[in-house]
Formats: structure tokens, C-alpha cells, sequence
């Protein structure tokens, strides 16, 4: 079986190399985006079989992407992660993410938390 291709949406230096290296690590192919313009310039040109996102980011925040795939029809499992669980205008962002098919996990995540919920996503895409 050939290895899970994640994209990894963080803007944040230390946190994308440590996400990587933990994703990495699980055996898991990795390529990062460091913000959401980015993230959508690599869907273009590749296919991934999970996105991992931060949310507050400058230009195009996890939140944008994640509709804009949304709106297009693009199901891939997606996993949003934000230290604030909430928007501007108070919408909770467990329950965006519930609706639009994808997961919230709250920063500082637990990295067996994460794994867990990557192989979860995953697992239920190949079913």
C-alpha cells in the first residue's frame, strides 16, 4: 500500500517542521503549504489524501480552504486545527467542520490525539 499523501497548511516555522517530522515519522508522505494561497496552488497541481490545516493564517485562513473545496465538489478529508475554537462571529468551529464534512481538533493537540484522528479520516476515505 502505497503512503498516505498529507498537505500540511501551518505558517507557523517551528510548528509545520515539528507536524512534519511527527507525520513523517507515523510513515506518512508529507508537503507543506505555509499558508492557504499556497495549499490551493499545490491542490492544483497534486493530489492529496488528507489536508491538515492551521486555521488563523495570513492571505487565506484553513477556513477559506476548506469551503472553497467544499464548493467545488472536493470531498478529501480534512482536518482543521486552531488554538481559538471559535470565528469572529462566534460561529464554533467544531460545528463548520461537522458541516462541511471535515474534523476540528483545538491546538495544543496531543500528537497521539492527532494521529489518531488522521488515521481515522483516512480509514473511513478507503471504506
Amino acid at each position: 500500500m502505497a503512503q498516505a499523501r498529507i498537505l500540511l497548511v501551518e505558517d507557523e516555522r517551528f510548528l509545520r517542521s515539528m507536524y512534519t517530522m511527527l507525520l513523517e515519522g507515523a510513515g506518512y508522505e508529507v508537503f507543506s503549504a505555509v499558508n492557504g494561497e499556497e495549499a490551493e496552488e499545490k491542490l492544483e497541481l497534486g493530489s492529496f489524501d488528507l489536508i491538515l490545516s492551521d486555521n488563523n493564517m495570513p492571505f487565506k485562513d484553513g477556513v477559506d480552504v476548506l469551503r472553497a473545496l467544499r464548493a467545488a465538489g472536493n470531498a478529501i478529508p480534512f482536518i482543521l486545527m486552531s488554538g481559538r475554537p471559535w470565528l469572529d462571529d462566534g460561529t464554533g468551529l467544531e460545528d463548520l467542520c461537522a458541516s462541511h464534512g471535515a474534523q476540528f481538533i483545538q491546538k495544543p493537540a496531543q500528537n497521539k490525539v492527532l494521529l489518531a484522528a488522521i488515521e481515522e479520516m483516512l480509514a473511513a476515505k478507503s471504506a
